[in-house]
């Protein structure tokens, strides 16, 4: 990609682990045809920590064997 880069952060709140703070990177193509969005977990927040939890697993819910499936 080619053209501007805008640095910003944000706060993304998910009801599952919080609010997660990530630094928020657009890469804009010279013609502004594409847009590529790039967030990363903003340093010494628990950003990083809170985003492995969404992405593996580490939040699933399970059913005890006692309780019946709808």
């Amino acid at each position: 990609m080619r053209g501007i880069q805008r640095d910003e952060r944000k706060r993304i709140h998910n009801p599952q682990v919080g609010t997660v703070g990530v630094g928020c990177e657009t890469l804009v193509r010279a013609d502004q045809s594409r847009q590529l969005i790039v967030l990363t977990p903003a340093a010494g927040t628990g950003a990083a920590e809170k985003l492995v939890l969404l992405g593996g697993g580490g939040l699933q819910r399970f059913r005890h064997r006692s309780q019946q499936y709808r």
